[in-house]
């Protein structure tokens, strides 16, 4: 195996869990079959992710589910949730939403 057929395997493998558009990693957001910690703890992953200014693209539906999510767990008195809720934004751009905190 030469180099390029072992950096083209390892390229591979290093990104086949994430989908991208260009070279903008996509977010994703589906509770389904979540329990609540595991719920928390995605968005919490998702928005430490966007905390260090890099943007990502999210499916428009997947960004308001999580967005609904959000403001459900900041009325249950959730503090992460409460900080992090008045710095997302969204600006739509074709089919997908670029997401960026403030």
């Amino acid at each position: 195996m030469n180099r390029r057929k072992l950096r083209n395997i390892l390229r591979k493998a290093l990104f086949e869990s994430r989908v991208s558009y260009g070279n903008t990693p996509v977010e994703s957001f589906k509770p389904e079959g979540l329990g609540y910690v595991e719920m928390v703890e995605e968005i919490l992953y998702i928005m430490d992710e966007l905390s260090d200014g890099s943007v990502r693209l999210m499916d428009p539906a997947e960004y308001e589910d999580m967005l609904a999510t959000m403001e459900d767990l900041v009325k249950d008195g959730d503090e992460d949730m409460a900080d992090y809720l008045p710095q997302l934004t969204a600006n739509r751009q074709g089919q997908y939403v670029r997401i960026a905190l403030r």
